[in-house]
């Protein structure tokens, strides 16, 4: 699903224009990034956690050449459905 096909969703669904729709998302968007920058979690009820986690500095190879290279340490975002998301798409989902 796009950003397109949400918007025109969220309009069908609510009675709104596309317009409003679009901002209606985009304040969603925007309410995520200062939750995860302020606590480092976003939960939605019924959908689930994003939650930023620190990740190691580590060793890889580079598949090329096979040389060994230094990966550096950095936030991910990572998401756990909440368990009625993961039963609508038929159990357990690995993300």
């Amino acid at each position: 699903m796009t950003k397109s096909d949400l918007i025109a969703h969220i309009a069908q669904s609510s009675g709104i224009t596309r317009t409003q729709a679009a901002a209606v998302l985009d304040s969603l968007v925007d309410g995520l990034k200062d939750g995860l920058r302020k606590d480092g979690s976003a939960p939605l009820s019924g959908l689930g956690i994003f939650k930023l986690v620190q990740r190691k500095a580590r060793m890889g190879r580079n598949p090329a050449t096979g040389q060994a290279v230094s990966i550096p340490a950095k936030k991910v975002l990572k998401f756990k459905p909440s368990k009625g998301v993961e039963q609508s798409l038929g159990g357990s989902v690995s993300w």
